[in-house]
């Protein structure tokens, strides 16, 4: 379980990382940290004043009454479709090919 507690976040690595590692995520429903975690599906979030939110969450966690197993999976799914490698590389020669206004992809044989 990976419990955060930031209070602001651009995009938060920790999260990512504990994400794709699948691990449980309990944070706060701030800025850049909603834009990861869709909560109950692929981690869970708590009023970012609330102690006692992110407390009852952890303990539920703990007494297994919620689909860990599922969430797990859920997120790291999420994290590795959204920012795994392949889709880095698919974005960033996306990019190159707009920028040098190129249309058709050159086959490389490794013949």
């Amino acid at each position: 379980i990976l419990l955060s507690t930031s209070l602001w976040e651009g995009l938060p690595y920790c999260i990512l990382e504990a994400m794709s590692h699948g691990l449980l995520v309990v944070a706060p429903k701030v800025m850049g940290i909603v834009d990861l975690i869709d909560s109950g599906t692929t981690g869970f979030l708590f009023n970012a004043v609330d102690s006692g939110q992110a407390a009852q969450l952890l303990n539920d966690i703990i007494q297994h009454r919620v689909p860990l197993e599922q969430i797990s999976n859920a997120a790291r799914s999420y994290i590795h479709n959204t920012f795994g490698l392949q889709h880095y590389l698919e974005n960033h020669v996306s990019l190159y090919r707009g920028v040098a206004g190129v249309t058709v992809v050159p086959t490389i044989s490794t013949v």
